[in-house]
């Protein structure tokens, strides 16, 4: 997507996949070589792929990504409104529970496999002791 020189207020960022993803509605995305990839556990993600990206993609392929404000994503466990979040291997939202990079806080209650709101909000997850 090209902004020229203006600055990007939308929510949403369009790259290009640097591998396959399996139905990737709701994942968290990272940037590998310039390309999005799938997020895994304790990565530093850096968005999230939108509910409507309902099929799978291959490299090269465009790929959306939500990088701020609220969206849907997809929960990898049990999520509590109000937990910090990180990405579990598969690139689904899991509440974070190790030292790591964190992708939001959830905004509803969620048990695995479902979609639920979060806000976006980038950062990294210290465990306490």
């Amino acid at each position: 997507m090209n902004f020229g020189n203006s600055v990007n207020t939308s929510p949403y960022f369009q790259g290009e996949a640097g591998a396959a993803i399996e139905d990737p509605r709701g994942k968290a995305v990272k940037f590998s070589s310039g390309q999005f990839v799938l997020g895994t556990a304790n990565d530093a993600v850096v968005g999230i792929v939108p509910i409507t990206s309902d099929q799978n993609l291959q490299q090269g392929d465009p790929i959306d990504v939500v990088w701020k404000d609220m969206t849907l994503a997809l929960a990898g466990g049990e999520i509590a409104a109000g937990d910090v979040l990180a990405c579990d291997s598969n690139g689904a939202m899991v509440k974070a529970s190790a030292a790591g990079g964190t992708i939001g806080v959830a905004m509803e209650a969620a048990a695995s496999g479902q979609y639920f709101h979060m806000i976006v909000e980038r950062g990294t997850f210290t465990a306490a002791g």
